[in-house]
């Protein structure tokens, strides 16, 4: 495929390599001497789809589905089913597991009841160090529920990894 036009390096849709472009043609071509043939339609969509002519392939469905004239209802139907498996596959979203969603929030999935114990750890350590004095025996609570806050999360994160 060329690459001129994009600056990404990706390949451009819109002027494939014409090895492939006849080698889509020729499998089309042979798609059509038996459009029922399931095993033809498979051959050909795996060939779109590794190639990266879905748009081209979701073309000739399409075009297929709407010549009233020249084909029956029953085989336009099929042609506008896998020009549909073809569009799905263009439009692709990745699944995301829900339990891993990040909320807008700045602080993630964190309930308001971390969210104020972390804030408090943190006063305690800036009110330790700014007073000095009696207030230096806050920080080593401030620090120690900081740890423990924060290893508790990684070994949750971790066995949600294992699991999946």
């Amino acid at each position: 495929m060329d690459t001129e036009d994009r600056q990404d390096g990706l390949p451009s849709q819109s002027r494939p390599d014409p090895e492939l472009q006849s080698r889509e043609e020729a499998m089309w071509e042979n798609l059509l001497k038996d459009f029922a043939d399931e095993q033809r339609h498979k051959e050909y969509l795996g060939f779109c789809i590794k190639n990266n002519l879905m748009l081209a392939g979701s073309k000739r469905y399409g075009a297929y589905a709407e010549d009233k004239e020249a084909y029956p209802i029953e085989l336009r139907r099929l042609a506008r089913q896998k020009q549909q498996q073809l569009a799905s596959i263009l439009f692709l979203r990745p699944r995301v597991d829900p339990s891993l969603k990040r909320s807008g929030s700045p602080f993630g999935s964190l309930s308001g009841f971390e969210v104020g114990g972390l804030f408090a750890m943190v006063i305690l350590l800036f009110v330790g160090f700014i007073w000095g004095g009696w207030a230096l025996l806050l920080v080593p609570f401030s620090i120690a529920g900081l740890v423990i806050y924060f290893a508790q999360k990684a070994r949750h994160a971790k066995e949600k990894f294992e699991d999946n």
